[in-house]
């Protein structure tokens, strides 16, 4: 995350020093960030250095965003030994589904006190304490995840027991839903 994960000030600086730094550069939401019905964004921002899917290939960091390399090469003995990088250390795992981060989609936190789905219009990517569906009819249903019925519904069929006043909004959860 220190090394993907950037804040307003980076973001700013990468950006004065080479305005196509822009294009792997993604807003990005973490757990805390989400409520109901809307996000806190926290101004942090997802070096999106993706190894390739479907007709995009990988980015090359070292050739086409030299600032961006300098920036990760501060982090460059964690990068290189993480089990999950790309092609090249700079490169971020691959994710069938990162497409999809840029269209509408629910994002949401597993656990929490009340229900927290989003209507992301905006195409924030999700960190990894949150998570998102895609599909359609998106703002319907996230009125209906948001309601008192299904919270009713997941405290007293859903919540996952060991988590004392919090309701779990698994995925199996919420396929059943």
């Amino acid at each position: 995350n220190e090394a993907f994960i950037i804040n307003e000030e980076v973001k700013n600086q990468l950006e004065q020093s080479n305005n196509k730094n822009l294009e792997i550069i993604e807003p990005i939401l973490r757990g805390r960030d989400t409520r109901k019905y809307y996000a806190n964004f926290s101004k942090l921002y997802l070096l999106n250095t993706h190894n390739g899917y479907k007709n995009n290939s990988a980015i090359d960091v070292v050739k086409d965003y030299p600032d961006v390399y300098k920036h990760l090469l501060k982090f460059e003995d964690k990068a290189k030994i993480r089990s999950d990088k790309g092609r090249h250390w700079t490169n971020l795992r691959n994710c069938a589904y990162i497409d999809k981060f840029k269209k509408p989609k629910i994002i949401f936190s597993e656990i929490v006190s009340e229900p927290q789905f989003y209507y992301d219009v905006y195409g924030y990517c999700p960190e990894a304490t949150v998570f998102f569906i895609s599909g359609e009819k998106l703002k319907f249903l996230t009125a209906l995840l948001n309601s008192k019925l299904i919270t009713f519904l997941f405290k007293k069929f859903y919540m996952g027991g060991e988590l004392v006043g919090k309701i779990r909004y698994k995925k199996v959860f919420l396929e059943n839903v």
